[in-house]
């Protein structure tokens, strides 16, 4: 019968392979993790632009007020269902939030804003921009041009008027081997609910 001796090469061998190998390994499930978490702050946010739509579809039909930067109404409901929401973040910070009405392709009057701290441009027309507080850890009302609920379609049969809810976290890498943070995006549209035609 034949035995195999390990020598001390051959160790030496097997300790240089698993020095090689070991890192690259460490990296790759770091990435995992990485990614991983980006996905489930992705998800959460799209969450809770998604609670925070239905909020609005079911408000924003029957009242008829004009939302501005003094009479937010249905607006701030909205606001805090989405920052009910955000509260379990972990390694992200939310930064804003946009509550507008959608044109046919899904955006506000003016495009959305830029995904980035400052949230600089776009709603432009019929949209209400938050920011969030990290004090009190929800979102206030910080301008846009507001939206006359009034001037909404949402009789029937002709109900055509949607609204959307756009939120925009900051996520912080874990690692930083990729960066220090990014920003993430979650959207929701949705068509506002329809009033029987003794409500309009």
């Amino acid at each position: 019968m034949y035995h195999h001796r390990t020598t001390r090469s051959d160790r030496g061998a097997a300790l240089i392979e698993a020095a090689i190998i070991l890192p690259v390994l460490m990296v790759f499930l770091l990435g995992i993790i990485e990614f991983g978490l980006v996905y489930a702050t992705g998800a959460t946010a799209t969450g809770a632009s998604r609670t925070g739509a239905r909020l609005a579809v079911a408000t924003f039909g029957p009242n008829k007020a004009a939302v501005t930067g003094s009479v937010q109404g249905p607006a701030d409901l909205v606001a805090d269902q989405v920052s009910g929401d955000l509260t379990a973040l972990t390694s992200a910070v939310p930064i804003g939030m946009v509550i507008y009405k959608a044109n046919s392709s899904g955006a506000p009057t003016g495009g959305f804003p830029s995904s980035t701290a400052s949230m600089s441009g776009g709603c432009t027309a019929d949209c209400m921009r938050y920011t969030w507080n990290t004090s009190t850890k929800k979102f206030t009302p910080s301008g846009g041009p507001g939206w006359n609920l009034s001037t909404n379609d949402v009789c029937l049969p002709a109900s055509t008027a949607s609204v959307g809810v756009w939120v925009l976290i900051r996520h912080s890498y874990l690692t930083k081997l990729i960066g220090q943070y990014n920003f993430v995006e979650g959207r929701t549209v949705m068509r506002l609910e329809p009033l029987p035609g003794d409500q309009c």
